[in-house]
């Protein structure tokens, strides 16, 4: 599918989607608490519905009835297949989780996260006993558990997903464990993992920021678990109305631990026309000049940095290349590739993408099957010189299938 985009002022108000790492990993605690878990939520992504659908494979009753969905947890598979989707968080979550059962379980996927390498996984979960074996590290994984309760060391630098997975899983085996972390990146990602643990009852102990020692079993307590907004997906109407128009966003919560609230801290720092209350962020049009951002803990943010770097004053920095590598696309060499066919000229140096500001073009560029790019092309469109289309904009179905939904209005388009 694609979509042909006009200059536009984008004025109006939002409810931002529900965090998707946040659904997914309340959707895993209800599946492992006793009892009934209700989660609120504002919609649904193909990434929370894998969740959903490996959650079900993995023995929970599910009734959804928007804005609540019930989770009955029950730890007891009823197949041999768990199938994440294109979601690499699902994966790497739900791997140590299923690594408890002690049968034999397999863990696909599709579209891009069968070209994602997927080591980290086998490597984890090999120091607890778990048998893995993989095809030369990409899907599919198989594993005979169950998960024993070990100390071990990890490396952090490239994902905190299956960490994260552990730190779920961990506490209801039948041992003790220390998770030690080298090199830890997403630290805002554990946080979340942490946060969610307490509001169903788990306890683990942090001895420091990277030293986990978590008491086996534990029981995990059902609970009322309202699933807050999403800052990366929120980030781009952020962008758009700093580009061009003013826009409400309601639903976020300015001390989220989410790693995409960094860009308050950006947008603190910039001049621009911003105001922040509990649950509203207000943004209009500004004047940006030129900055540098470090996204190294928070790559989500990359793509709609980049975009609004294109309307700056200067040349401006982002650091953090190396972290987009193994996402739904090699996003740096894509944001780089497709802004080029706007006029738009990126350089790649180290571990940063220099943004050389200009006028965006009409032009032809294609998502990558990216949602994130997708998004980032639609948001600079919005002050380019003429219509831009975007090819494979189904992408969006990923996080935020209501984005070109919301952007028509917003900005007075047809989709």
């Amino acid at each position: 599918m694609e979509i042909t985009l006009h200059p536009s002022n984008i004025s109006g108000f939002v409810e931002a989607p529900s965090s998707k790492s946040y659904f997914q990993r309340a959707i895993a605690a209800g599946l492992l608490a006793k009892g009934t878990t209700r989660i609120e939520y504002k919609n649904h992504c193909n990434d929370s519905q894998a969740a959903l659908r490996v959650a079900k494979n993995l023995g929970a009753h599910i009734t959804d009835n928007p804005p609540y969905l019930d989770i009955i947890g029950g730890f007891m598979p009823s197949g041999d297949l768990l199938d994440c989707g294109e979601s690499g968080l699902c994966l790497r979550m739900f791997s140590p989780i299923a690594a408890l059962h002690s049968g034999l379980l397999k863990l696909h996927g599709s579209g891009s996260l069968l070209q994602r390498p997927q080591q980290l996984i086998t490597q984890a979960l090999e120091q607890f006993g778990v048998l893995v074996s993989s095809q030369n590290g990409f899907l599919p994984i198989e594993i005979i558990g169950p998960l024993k309760g070990h100390r071990a060391l990890l490396n952090g630098s490239v994902s905190s997903q299956v960490i994260s997975g552990l730190l779920m899983a961990l506490p209801v085996s039948g041992f003790d464990s220390l998770l030690e972390i080298e090199n830890l990146k997403s630290k805002r990602y554990v946080d979340m993992t942490l946060e969610v643990l307490t509001a169903f009852g788990i306890e683990i102990d942090r001895q420091k920021e990277n030293i986990f020692n978590i008491r086996g079993n534990q029981t995990y307590q059902n609970c009322h678990f309202e699933v807050e907004g999403d800052w990366s997906a929120s980030a781009f109407w952020i962008v758009a109305a700093l580009i061009s128009g003013v826009m409400s966003i309601a639903g976020l919560n300015p001390y989220s631990l989410q790693a995409d609230a960094a860009i308050i801290n950006l947008m603190t720092k910039l001049p621009v026309k911003f105001e922040i209350s509990t649950r509203k962020v207000i943004v209009k049009k500004s004047t940006i000049p030129a900055f540098t951002f470090d996204a190294s803990n928070c790559p989500d943010l990359f793509p709609p940095i980049v975009a609004l770097a294109i309307y700056a004053d200067g040349i401006s920095t982002i650091k953090g290349v190396d972290r987009l590598i193994y996402k739904e696309s090699n996003r740096g060499l894509c944001l780089q590739q497709e802004f080029s066919k706007l006029g738009i000229r990126m350089n790649i140096e180290g571990n940063s993408m220099v943004v050389h500001p200009g006028k965006v073009r009409s032009g032809i560029v294609s998502s990558c099957n990216d949602h994130r790019i997708a998004m980032a092309l639609a948001v600079a469109a919005m002050g380019a010189e003429g219509p831009v289309t975007i090819e494979g904009i189904e992408s969006v179905d990923k996080s935020y299938p209501e984005f070109f939904e919301e952007l028509a209005k917003l900005t007075n388009q047809s989709v």
